[in-house]
């Protein structure tokens, strides 16, 4: 009896798909293909070639007010493992620099982007500081001798 189970299963078990959400590979992905400087909207989709199955996408910091944002289709996504990351190079000052990576495997996936961007570039802050040796405008009428 096991044996008929045995052979039953390796007979039948072939022909069944087993995969029941049916997100196997996609062909013809398409993807938002635009860069941009400080937003992650993009109103550009594209029809990747058929063997490219993979959407990006990338910003970085090019400066305290500006990123940049890079979207487009991929085949290859080993630069979002820690160890294809090439290291920093050297730099005179530090920045507040901003690195995000997605890469994704569905239709226009890579839509979107971090939602804190807004928090992320601020208007610029004033800075106020003190002089030495000098005085405030009350202070400097308090020393004015009438004639």
């Amino acid at each position: 009896m096991m044996l008929a189970y045995a052979l039953l299963l390796a007979v039948v078990l072939p022909v069944v798909d087993m995969n029941a959400t049916g997100s196997g590979w996609t062909y013809n992905v398409r993807c938002h293909d635009c860069w941009a400087i400080n937003t992650f909207r993009c109103a550009n989709v594209r029809i990747c070639p058929y063997h490219v199955r993979r959407c990006l996408t990338v910003s970085i910091r090019l400066n305290l007010r500006e990123l940049l944002i890079y979207k487009n289709c991929t085949n290859n996504c080993t630069f979002v493992y820690a160890a294809e990351i090439p290291a920093e190079a050297p730099r005179r000052f530090k920045t507040n620099s901003f690195y995000y990576v997605l890469c994704c495997s569905g239709m226009t996936c890579n839509e979107g982007g971090p939602s804190d961007i807004e928090r992320d570039i601020g208007p610029p802050a004033t800075i106020e500081e003190v002089l030495e040796g000098t005085t405030s405008p009350q202070e400097s009428s308090k020393n004015i001798l009438p004639l």
